[in-house]
């Protein structure tokens, strides 16, 4: 539950860190950097704004001492000396760190050598209210958890929901993720409009293309499109006022989904098989990244996303393509050259390999359906894609899906004076 805000106030001040990287190493590893870390989007606090838009702390709160050696010895803990990271996935949590921080800090009689023994003391003692803080909130939040634990024990219960044939890949190899088909999961301590969303890639460059820079797009596929003023879901008819009569009759009262924040046309995501009529668009791939994954995914039947709309209207009012094999997405997800890498070296977001028939329905094979003895998991892809990744990240993920959306004082990150 440790995390911060991503202030460095007074980062480069010292190199009495073992091992810290010099101004000029600092600097080399930013040019080797697509997109620099400052120009990330800070997804904690909204999509849109960046840092420097965001009002800023008030100077003689950020740059006392004491705040200053607090955020340097936090980074250390939650992302190590070189990293820029705000939260962490348990699986990538070096346990080591706090205790070796705290014993060289406050155990060693002057170990930073920039701050005296009367600023230690007060980040000592800041240090022990906010563990205190997350010691509180991880009570609280495992109280309203006990509901969940009443017929099952954990490892089944997480088993349970975990999604099939969904797996890891690797962060800190941007190769592995940045193509079509690749998942991204939301950390659970993500605030703002990505909170708990599955993101699908669609396609990704690194080069101009039609004259547009290279970039990254994709589409939330768990978050259906709701009315901001009745609350309530949104049908085709609704988004699209002048619909095609065509669309209308086969659509009109599908559901759509939000893709994300950028405001992009009407998109369409649909399923064939070889044997039904071709309605364009480009294939989602299938195929298997590790052993495990099993070949049986890679049946007649394929994704696409994009095609002709009226097209896949007529197949629906003939009886050649069914309705539930399409679906619609208002807004997109989309980066620019270097800015999803940065997100998801802050930890932002996981990514992840998973079956491309998630990216049509937001819903996904679990476990726990083949048991008819007991109810069924949570209809919930994120949960269960958490669940997927590890012990531990199920177990973060149950904990705080009990929590409301706005994050009470204990939740809030650590160095957030």
């Amino acid at each position: 539950l440790l995390h911060r805000t991503g202030i460095d106030d007074g980062l480069l001040l010292a190199d009495s860190i073992p091992n810290k990287p010099s101004l000029e190493q600092f600097s080399e590893k930013k040019k080797k950097s697509p997109k620099s870390f400052e120009e990330a989007r800070d997804l904690t606090k909204s999509y849109a704004p960046q840092e420097e838009d965001l009002p800023p702390l008030p100077w003689d709160e950020r740059k006392t001492p004491s705040h200053v050696l607090f955020r340097r010895l936090l980074r250390e803990v939650v992302t190590g000396v070189d990293g820029f990271r705000q939260m962490q996935f348990p699986s990538e949590v070096d346990t080591t760190r706090l205790e070796t921080v705290i014993r060289r800090e406050f155990r060693n009689s002057a170990y930073s050598v920039e701050f005296n023994d009367k600023t230690r003391q007060e980040v000592a003692f800041l240090a022990l209210r906010e563990l205190n803080k997350k010691l509180r909130w991880n009570e609280s939040l495992s109280k309203d958890e006990k509901i969940d634990r009443e017929n099952d024990t954990i490892a089944v219960r997480n088993r349970r929901q975990a999604a099939k044939h969904v797996f890891m890949l690797n962060p800190r190899d941007p190769e592995s993720y940045l193509k079509a088909g690749t998942y991204l999961v939301a950390h659970p301590l993500l605030t703002g409009f990505f909170r708990r969303t599955v993101i699908c890639i669609l396609d990704h460059t690194n080069l101009s293309k039609y004259g547009r820079t290279g970039g990254t797009y994709g589409l939330i596929v768990n978050r259906i499109a709701v009315s901001h003023s009745s609350g309530k879901r949104q049908t085709l008819k609704d988004v699209l006022r002048t619909l095609p009569p065509e669309l209308m009759q086969a659509f009109g009262n599908c559901s759509v989904r939000e893709g994300g924040p950028v405001h992009m046309s009407l998109q369409m995501i649909h399923a064939r098989t070889p044997q039904q009529p071709a309605l364009g668009g480009t294939p989602l791939s299938v195929e298997p990244r590790d052993e495990t994954t099993s070949t049986a995914l890679d049946s007649d039947r394929a994704i696409y996303y994009q095609g002709n709309m009226i097209d896949a209207a007529d197949a629906v009012i003939n009886g050649a393509l069914d309705r539930d094999d399409v679906s619609f997405y208002v807004g997109a997800s989309c980066w620019e050259v270097g800015q999803l890498q940065s997100e998801i070296d802050r930890g932002y977001f996981i990514p992840c390999y998973g079956p491309p028939d998630m990216a049509l329905t937001g819903m996904c094979e679990r476990y726990g359906d083949e048991d008819n003895e007991r109810s069924r998991p949570r209809a919930d892809l994120w949960l269960s894609m958490m669940c997927a990744l590890g012990e531990d990240e199920a177990d973060l993920a149950h904990l705080l899906s009990h929590d409301c959306d706005q994050f009470v004082e204990y939740g809030e990150a650590c160095d957030m004076f």
